[in-house]
């Protein structure tokens, strides 16, 4: 559906100001901490769990399920508590010796809610319980981050306005130091904070307060992120409002996630790809913009496959995409009757891979039906059949790939309805890797980054992919605006359901609304395929195609945001990730850090873990370096505890 998920909006408002603001005046007395032009590390160092604990005021802030999510797909660890309702307690923090956190995350600066009983707008901390986790902070030297914060003198800061950026943007800039938190960001760019309402606060000390990320309104600069410096710990108060699907929330998260931890962290984040492309070797349905249906064929021709060759070393050769390279889903059916197709594609078929389609895009419950019946009229002996027959032409062809994997017609054969025969036939022909589609019920991401076992054949581990609003029958611009505007312009057959355009929509300003979608799975590291059709790498014009013209603006926003590369994987190596984090969450990881000394790891039960800040070179690790982080993936055994030596300070 269009314009739903991805545009929901912070709602971040600075709600009654004056009362806030007196708020944060009574706050200031009550509990600020004392600023110091350098943090007090006299003490030796602590060890403390590498763990975070999230607070929130009472739940309802914009900015908890942002922090949560973003936990929850790096594969941090963490708790979390409502401070309305959990009262605060030195004993919650550590036993005396060790600390339980390495990190603190506020949702705001001060914590306030309203009290519906009182009838007021309130801190959800006492004075003592602020005591008590500055203390902590101080005591074990960790590092705070306030995600949504009003500018006051408690974060070395003074109230000077807001904007409201929920129809506009606001350009950021990064500082030096900023780019030291975020160096994967590209400081060449500005940061377009939209969405959004954001505080506006005056540096009150520059020798206790460093500015990172500054905006300038009306001819002044503030900073909208700063870190102050305090007695013993530190505090990077971020001062706009942030929720899971914006674009500056999305962006910023893995550097505040690295600082609040100190370096050292568990979990996890890169950008990856795979394009899947289905239907190779058969025709697609193409749209007819006179008649708003798709009642004609495209079949592919061989200038489609040389002009993916070309575009695929064109993308190559920029550094946003050094691997780039598409996966073709085939029906060797169709291939004797296209000779010089086939001669193209094995020509050039070391530029590709290869998933097995079955032979004639035969649908695993319901056999050559036009359309899915919600019948299972098929059996095992045609699925055997149509799986081994496509992967003995697959070979003769000499088509490279892995003769595991399969995305099945029509995503066939999971619950549409449930067929455990269908997953233990391919099972037992040697299938490891399906596909489900994440917009169907059962078949999305269990958590993120995760797959599922079929029920029919736990050999068969389903891989949820991505539709996406290219459609299977546009081939070229023309069709697929005719046909993106039969579905979302004014009276589309669609806008019952979701939201749509006010207009129709041009070429580009779809490609700018899709790119969107697909830049938010990459900034996200979302492991997840996307699924497109033969017809969309129709040539429509030299090497380009509407499949090309998409991925260019999406590496295009990619590119103008971060440095870091977009990772191209295999079908099989996503779900094979997918697997590892699947094992990762299921592990019962704890880890303990004593910074300059060591870290800790323990699983449970085996797994690969991912330790961020350090090179550990042992036999059991391999060493990775991205987006200016160094990770150790170490691989342990059930019951297993490595101790990773750390540098000296």
């Amino acid at each position: 559906m269009k314009a739903t998920s991805n545009n929901r909006k912070a709602r971040g408002a600075p709600r009654r100001r004056s009362l806030v603001i007196a708020l944060a005046v009574a706050l200031i007395a009550a509990v600020a901490p004392s600023l110091t032009a350098s943090v007090g590390a006299a003490d030796p160092a602590k060890p403390v769990s590498m763990r975070l604990l999230v607070i929130a005021a009472d739940g309802n802030e914009t900015d908890y399920p942002a922090i949560t999510t973003f936990l929850d797909e790096v594969g941090v660890p963490y708790d979390k508590i409502l401070a309305a309702d959990t009262p605060l307690t030195a004993s919650m923090l550590s036993d005396g010796t060790t600390g339980r956190y390495q990190g603190i995350v506020l949702t705001t600066g001060n914590l306030t809610y309203f009290d519906a009983g009182a009838g007021t707008w309130q801190s959800a901390f006492s004075p003592d319980e602020w005591a008590t986790l500055r203390q902590y902070q101080k005591d074990f030297h960790v590092r705070s981050v306030t995600s949504y914060t009003f500018p006051e003198a408690s974060y070395g800061l003074s109230y000077a306005g807001y904007r409201n950026t929920l129809g506009s943007e606001l350009p950021a800039t990064l500082t030096a130091a900023g780019q030291a938190v975020w160096p994967y960001v590209n400081a060449a760019n500005p940061i377009e904070l939209t969405g959004a309402w954001v505080y506006l606060g005056s540096i009150i000390d520059p020798s206790v307060t460093t500015p990172l990320v500054n905006v300038t309104v009306d001819g002044t600069t503030y900073p909208v992120a700063s870190v102050t410096r305090f007695d013993g710990y530190e505090n990077l108060a971020v001062t706009a409002a942030n929720n899971p699907n914006l674009l500056h929330s999305i962006l910023l998260s893995t550097g505040w996630i690295n600082w609040v931890s100190g370096g050292n962290f568990l979990g996890n984040r890169s950008s990856s790809i795979d394009v899947q492309i289905d239907d190779l070797f058969i025709g697609t349905d193409q749209w007819d913009p006179a008649t708003n249906t798709a009642h004609t064929e495209y079949t592919n021709v061989p200038a489609d496959v040389t002009a993916m060759v070309a575009y695929q070393n064109a993308r190559r050769a920029n550094p946003a995409t050094p691997g780039f390279k598409v996966e073709y889903a085939f029906n060797g059916a169709g291939g004797p009757t296209n000779p010089s197709l086939v001669n193209t594609v094995r020509a050039n078929r070391s530029q590709f891979g290869f998933i097995n389609h079955t032979w004639t895009h035969f649908n695993l419950d319901c056999g050559d039906c036009p359309n899915p019946t919600g019948q299972i009229t098929t059996n095992t002996t045609q699925i055997r059949s149509q799986i081994l027959t496509n992967r003995m032409y697959g070979a003769l062809l000499g088509l490279p790939g892995n003769s595991d994997t399969m995305v099945q017609p029509d995503i066939s054969g999971i619950n549409t309805p449930p067929n455990p025969m269908a997953q233990k036939a391919a099972g037992g022909v040697g299938i490891r890797f399906w596909i489900g589609d994440t917009s169907r019920a059962g078949q999305t991401n269990p958590t993120f980054n995760t797959g599922f076992a079929t029920a029919g054949d736990s050999r068969v581990f389903v891989v949820p992919r991505r539709p996406t609003n290219l459609f299977v029958a546009a081939t070229t611009p023309d069709q697929w605006t005719s046909v993106y505007n039969h579905f979302y312009a004014p009276g589309g057959i669609l806008c019952g359901m979701t939201t749509c355009f006010d207009r129709p929509q041009t070429y580009q300003e779809i490609l700018d609304h899709e790119s969107d979608y697909l830049l938010r799975y990459l900034l996200r590291g979302d492991l997840d395929p996307w699924m497109f059709h033969v017809g969309n790498t129709r040539a429509y014009s030299g090497n380009r195609s509407v499949l090309s013209d998409l991925l260019d603006e999406t590496f295009s926003k990619y590119s103008s945001m971060v440095n870091t590369p977009v990772r191209s994987v295999s079908f099989k190596q996503a779900g094979q990730a997918m697997q590892g984090r699947a094992a990762y969450n299921a592990a019962g990881v704890t880890a303990t850090v004593t910074p300059c000394t060591s870290i800790t790891v323990k699983a449970t039960k085996a797994a690969t873990v991912p330790v961020n800040g350090v090179a550990y070179t042992a036999a059991n690790s391999t060493v990775e370096h991205y987006g200016g982080r160094t990770i150790s993936q170490v691989r342990l055994a059930a019951g297993q505890t490595v101790t990773i030596p750390l540098p000296a300070c």
